[in-house]
């Protein structure tokens, strides 16, 4: 009898810690480029900031851990089934225009591909005509719609380089006409480095995409978790508060003395980050 009272107490000592326990979930992410990750060394970026917010403020449910993981290893992820979330990308990158491939959350940010080019020489993009015989500095391994069209054509002509940056300071040494890099990159990049007077960004982008959380089929509770969670943080003052952080968006004009309580100690939590 009493071993039989050992075992019930056992069973409902395992049910009861199954039920707390929180599921651990990777987090895969290619991005090195600001704001998503300022510094990947020391783990600073609004990717490291936004799952550590998420991780305290939802605590005991699911805990997200960063990896930084390149592309080519990401899509091979992909095909072998395994299990994770990738941050801030669209459907238009993974070839799931219809969102039926793969779990897709609610668009957190809104955000598109400019054209760069310095205000001495203004490069203004109205339709492919435009770039005909230009150079564009450009990612390695990055596609471009519009773009690779052209090169491939040999209407314009491309050279690549390692990271946002590189073709940034290749830019504004003038050894290209112009480059390309998403809105949220080069805001923070005009802000940090103070580059309005020198940089012209034309006023029709090159292409313009929501950024949302892709989530492996295998997650579906990980999926019912932001489609729940989401649409109240994202409007929430502390969202706005994390973006202003890393100049990300420039209508965001936001005071800390807005933050409440419970949401100035997560951020404290995380300000690290």
């Amino acid at each position: 009898m009493i071993y039989l009272k050992r075992i019930g107490f056992i069973a409902l000592f395992s049910l009861s810690m199954s039920v707390y326990s929180t599921q651990s979930v990777d987090v895969w992410t290619y991005y090195r480029n600001p704001p998503f990750v300022v510094n990947s060394e020391n783990n600073h970026g609004l990717t490291y900031k936004f799952f550590c917010y998420i991780n305290i403020k939802y605590k005991n449910k699911i805990e997200f851990t960063v990896h930084f993981i390149p592309r080519r290893r990401i899509d091979y992820y992909l095909s072998k089934g395994k299990a994770g979330v990738v941050p801030w990308v669209s459907p238009l990158f993974f070839n799931d225009n219809n969102m039926d491939r793969y779990l897709w959350s609610q668009t957190i940010i809104d955000d598109q591909q400019d054209i760069i080019s310095l205000t001495t020489n203004k490069v203004t993009y109205s339709n492919k005509q435009a770039l005909i015989g230009l150079l564009v500095g450009a990612i390695i391994g990055h596609r471009y719609t519009v773009i690779d069209d052209l090169v491939e054509d040999n209407l314009m002509f491309r050279k690549d380089f390692r990271n946002e940056k590189i073709i940034l300071n290749v830019l504004l040494n003038n050894r290209v006409d112009f480059i390309t890099l998403p809105r949220s990159t080069i805001q923070y990049y005009i802000r940090s480095l103070g580059l309005e007077e020198k940089l012209y960004i034309s006023p029709k982008p090159l292409q313009s995409y929501t950024r949302r959380l892709l989530i492996t089929p295998n997650l579906k509770n990980v999926h019912q978790f932001f489609i729940k969670v989401l649409p109240e943080l994202i409007k929430s003052p502390a969202w706005f508060f994390i973006k202003e952080q890393y100049d990300f968006d420039e209508n965001t004009k936001f005071k800390k003395e807005l933050l409440s309580k419970e949401e100035a100690e997560y951020i404290k939590a995380c300000e690290f980050l």
